[in-house]
């Protein structure tokens, strides 16, 4: 961990890079590690949009439906994001459609707020 509380495996995940990401998780770092938010990888690859290290994190056994500190999920990012591969990837994983955050916010109301009800619902259809 640094001095903000991020490990490796989230550093590599901020800078999207898969290749670091599958060399760090071959050495045995637990995949659903939380920065002191409550975010994981998975977390900050949806946020950034980085469809390659979503999947790779999914395949690796992250927990799709992990939540941070206000109840944010990784779909519920990958909304935020708005990144159509990101939302269909974390949906393909079998993430809860209707998780609510702290305060109630359903990815529908997030992707509403956010302006990417089109991802939201275009993901929704391909399933």
């Amino acid at each position: 961990m640094d001095a903000a509380g991020y490990n490796i495996l989230h550093l590599a995940t901020i800078d999207g890079n898969s290749f670091l990401l599958v060399l760090l998780l071959h050495q045995n770092i637990p995949v659903d590690v939380a920065d002191p938010q409550g975010h994981t990888s998975l977390m900050w690859a949806a946020y950034k949009g980085f469809p390659a290290c979503v999947d790779l994190l999914l395949q690796w056994g992250a927990n799709v439906n992990a939540i941070d500190e206000i109840g944010l999920a990784p779909l519920h990012w990958a909304l935020v994001r708005g990144s159509q591969p990101c939302v269909q990837k974390i949906i393909e994983f079998g993430a809860d459609r209707f998780a609510s955050t702290a305060d109630g916010k359903t990815p529908a109301t997030v992707a509403n707020e956010m302006k990417s009800a089109h991802v939201w619902y275009r993901a929704l259809a391909e399933q």
